[in-house]
Protein backbone atom coordinates (compact mmCIF):
# COMPACT_ATOMS: atom_id res chain seq x y z
CA UNK A 1 0.00 0.00 0.00
CA UNK A 2 1.23 3.45 -0.86
CA UNK A 3 0.19 6.69 0.79
CA UNK A 4 0.46 9.95 -1.10
CA UNK A 5 0.58 13.01 1.10
CA UNK A 6 1.82 15.71 -1.26
CA UNK A 7 -1.29 17.12 -2.90
CA UNK A 8 -4.53 15.35 -2.09
CA UNK A 9 -4.19 12.60 0.54
CA UNK A 10 -4.49 9.21 -1.18
CA UNK A 11 -4.09 5.54 -0.32
CA UNK A 12 -3.18 3.35 -3.30
CA UNK A 13 -3.38 -0.44 -3.26
CA UNK A 14 -2.11 -2.05 -6.43
CA UNK A 15 -3.54 0.07 -9.22
CA UNK A 16 -6.58 1.36 -7.35
CA UNK A 17 -7.22 4.29 -5.09
CA UNK A 18 -8.92 3.38 -1.82
CA UNK A 19 -11.82 5.45 -0.46
CA UNK A 20 -10.69 7.46 2.55
CA UNK A 21 -13.96 9.04 3.58
CA UNK A 22 -14.57 12.63 4.50
CA UNK A 23 -12.52 15.42 6.03
CA UNK A 24 -12.38 13.97 9.54
CA UNK A 25 -11.23 10.50 8.39
CA UNK A 26 -8.61 12.11 6.18
CA UNK A 27 -7.38 14.27 9.07
CA UNK A 28 -7.22 11.15 11.25
CA UNK A 29 -5.21 9.25 8.63
CA UNK A 30 -2.87 12.21 8.08
CA UNK A 31 -2.15 12.42 11.81
CA UNK A 32 -1.47 8.68 12.01
CA UNK A 33 0.80 8.81 8.95
CA UNK A 34 2.75 11.75 10.35
CA UNK A 35 3.38 9.56 13.38
CA UNK A 36 3.76 6.22 11.54
CA UNK A 37 5.03 3.41 13.77
CA UNK A 38 4.30 5.51 16.85
CA UNK A 39 1.44 5.13 19.29
CA UNK A 40 -0.79 8.21 19.06
CA UNK A 41 -3.00 8.98 22.06
CA UNK A 42 -6.70 9.54 21.49
CA UNK A 43 -6.41 13.06 22.94
CA UNK A 44 -3.91 14.03 20.22
CA UNK A 45 -6.12 12.53 17.52
CA UNK A 46 -9.17 14.36 18.87
CA UNK A 47 -7.26 17.66 18.85
CA UNK A 48 -6.12 17.06 15.26
CA UNK A 49 -9.56 16.08 13.96
CA UNK A 50 -11.85 18.42 15.90
CA UNK A 51 -9.53 21.33 16.70
CA UNK A 52 -10.53 23.08 19.92
CA UNK A 53 -14.27 22.23 19.90
CA UNK A 54 -14.88 18.48 20.08
CA UNK A 55 -18.55 17.48 20.32
CA UNK A 56 -20.13 15.58 23.18
CA UNK A 57 -19.39 11.88 22.77
CA UNK A 58 -16.19 12.61 20.85
CA UNK A 59 -14.56 9.35 21.99
CA UNK A 60 -17.33 7.36 20.29
CA UNK A 61 -17.05 9.50 17.16
CA UNK A 62 -13.29 8.95 17.04
CA UNK A 63 -13.76 5.21 17.39
CA UNK A 64 -16.30 5.22 14.53
CA UNK A 65 -13.87 7.11 12.26
CA UNK A 66 -11.02 4.73 13.19
CA UNK A 67 -13.24 1.73 12.44
CA UNK A 68 -14.25 3.06 9.01
CA UNK A 69 -10.66 3.94 8.17
CA UNK A 70 -9.42 0.52 9.30
CA UNK A 71 -12.03 -1.17 7.12
CA UNK A 72 -10.88 0.84 4.09
CA UNK A 73 -7.18 0.14 4.65
CA UNK A 74 -6.94 -3.44 5.91
CA UNK A 75 -7.47 -4.95 2.47
CA UNK A 76 -3.70 -4.58 1.99
CA UNK A 77 -1.55 -7.12 3.84
CA UNK A 78 1.51 -4.84 4.22
CA UNK A 79 -0.16 -2.21 6.37
CA UNK A 80 -1.99 -2.64 9.62
CA UNK A 81 -3.72 -0.31 12.00
CA UNK A 82 -5.01 -0.98 15.39
CA UNK A 83 -5.89 -0.02 18.87
CA UNK A 84 -2.79 -0.71 20.92
CA UNK A 85 -4.56 -0.42 24.21
CA UNK A 86 -7.07 2.28 24.91
CA UNK A 87 -6.78 5.16 24.57
CA UNK A 88 -4.30 5.14 21.65
CA UNK A 89 -3.91 4.04 18.01
CA UNK A 90 -1.08 3.09 15.68
CA UNK A 91 -0.45 2.75 11.95
CA UNK A 92 2.39 0.34 11.28
CA UNK A 93 4.16 1.09 8.03
CA UNK A 94 7.07 -0.53 6.26
CA UNK A 95 9.31 1.15 3.74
Amino acid sequence: MEFRVLGPLEAISGARSLPLGGRKQRALLAMLLIHANEVVANDRLIDAVWDESPPDGVANSLQAHVSKLRKSLTEDVGTSSGNVGAPAHLVAASS
